[in-house]
Order: C-alpha cells, then sequence, then structure tokens
C-alpha cells in the first residue's frame, strides 16, 4: 500500500508549520525567561546597592575583612 504524493506534500506541510510554530514559542519563551533573569539580577542589585547604603559601616567592615583574609603575609 503506497501513500500518495498528495498525502505526503499535506503531511510535510504540516510539519514544517508545526515547527516554525514551535520555533517560535521557544523564541518568545527564551525571551521571557531572559526579561525575568534580567528583572531579578536589577533587583538583587538594587538590594546590596541599598543594603551598602543604610549600612555603610558593616560593608566596609566585611570589606576590611575579606581583603585581610586573601592578603598575602608579608
Amino acid at each position: 500500500m503506497s501513500i500518495g504524493y498528495r498525502t505526503l506534500s499535506q503531511h510535510l506541510n504540516d510539519l514544517k508549520k508545526e515547527n516554525f510554530s514551535l520555533k517560535l514559542r521557544i523564541y518568545f519563551l527564551e525571551d521571557r525567561i531572559q526579561n525575568k533573569y534580567e528583572d531579578s539580577s536589577n533587583d538583587v542589585y538594587k538590594s546590596v546597592t541599598r543594603k551598602l547604603i543604610l549600612f555603610p559601616s558593616e560593608s566596609i567592615k566585611y570589606f576590611m575583612q575579606s581583603t585581610n583574609h586573601h592578603a598575602p603575609n608579608i
């Protein structure tokens, strides 16, 4: 039993349409994920900056401790 050319052609066209639709969906989902990531990273940056401004002495103390810990002994 053979499948006709018209049936194969129609099936191929349907698969191409589905493939395009899936590629488009992936593109928009990746874009949404990227936007959410950028938003969340901006929120983290704002939060850290706010803490540095509100608690500068703690920030300086932490910085000094971390640099002393990693500094070579002379």
